[in-house]
């Protein structure tokens, strides 16, 4: 069973682990409370309204300078997109959706790895190097993209393991991946809520 405390031992096994975390909390809490606002890598920000005897706040603190920088990082690869319309045109003429820190394109399936490697192109090289360029982040951990592929949302699969190896390596292969998640997946999990995969 998952209780608070339970939860709360895991917290601190992963502080213990990663002190690095417990630091970031504490300190986005803080600017929160000292200048009632917290403030991302790339220089934006979000006015936190601080009330003494909730901690809904808190987590706003904490979650939005990451959630919000996804969210601009997501804005400058659009940018990009649109300053380069020759070198992007698979991506552009197909963009299904942008949530946080995830794009969703359709590409046609004998273009998939030329859209996949054209996808990590322009995430992990020159939307990196544009916000290193201009907004100079102290980021310590490399930007890496997990790209994945499906039918439809709930049931994407990685196309690459661990180790960064492709698994599979042709386009029959890819859709054999697909196709055996999209005919398992019983149930899809969206925004926390419980949907039964319909009958086809």
């Amino acid at each position: 069973e998952l209780t608070s405390d339970v939860v709360g031992e895991y917290l601190e096994k992963l502080f213990q682990q990663y002190p690095g975390i417990r630091k970031y909390r504490e300190d986005k809490v803080r600017e929160a409370k000292q200048t009632g606002r917290v403030t991302n890598q790339l220089g934006f920000y979000r006015q936190i309204r601080v009330v003494e005897n909730s901690s809904h706040w808190k987590n706003i603190a904490i979650n939005t300078p990451i959630q919000g920088e996804a969210h601009q990082i997501m804005l400058i690869a659009f940018a990009i997109m649109k300053r380069n319309p020759i070198k992007y045109r698979l991506l552009l003429n197909s963009p299904v959706m942008e949530v946080h820190d995830e794009f969703c394109c359709r590409v046609p399936t004998n273009r998939l790895f030329e859209g996949i490697n054209l996808g990590r192109e322009l995430f992990e090289y020159d939307t990196i190097a544009t916000i290193k360029r201009d907004f100079k982040p102290t980021w310590k951990v490399p930007f890496i993209v997990e790209p994945k592929v499906g039918f439809r949302r709930g049931t994407l699969v990685k196309i690459f393991d661990k180790s960064g190896d492709l698994k599979a390596t042709t386009v029959e292969e890819v859709l054999q991946l697909c196709h055996q998640a999209d005919e398992t997946a019983d149930v899809e999990l969206a925004k926390g809520m419980v949907f039964k995969r319909s009958e086809r």
